[in-house]
């Protein structure tokens, strides 16, 4: 395997309820979650798992969301240089 490869961590932004089907694919080196449960439930954990992204020194972010507007918002406060995602006709993410 590839030293670069050897190196690579892979970590996962998604919600709260889809914590065990993430760790079960024993793929990602951390799972972050939100909690949609409520709005201040919501907004904390949106706040509190901003601020530990933006303090990681991702090389990349990948964006998977095709259609919401929140993850490519999320993506563009962490501010990386290099992101990858949808650029869905119509929705505009792009801009982010």
């Amino acid at each position: 395997m590839d030293t670069a490869v050897k190196h690579t961590a892979i970590d996962l932004l998604t919600l709260k309820s889809n914590t065990d089907a993430a760790l079960s694919t024993n793929v990602f080196s951390r799972v972050c979650t939100i909690d949609a449960k409520g709005f201040v439930s919501f907004a904390a954990t949106t706040l509190r798992t901003l601020k530990l992204l933006r303090q990681q020194e991702y090389d990349c972010i990948i964006d998977f969301e095709q259609f919401a507007k929140f993850s490519a918002i999320i993506t563009a406060l962490i501010g990386r240089k290099v992101t990858v995602g949808y650029r869905t006709e119509g929705k505009h993410r792009h801009f982010f």
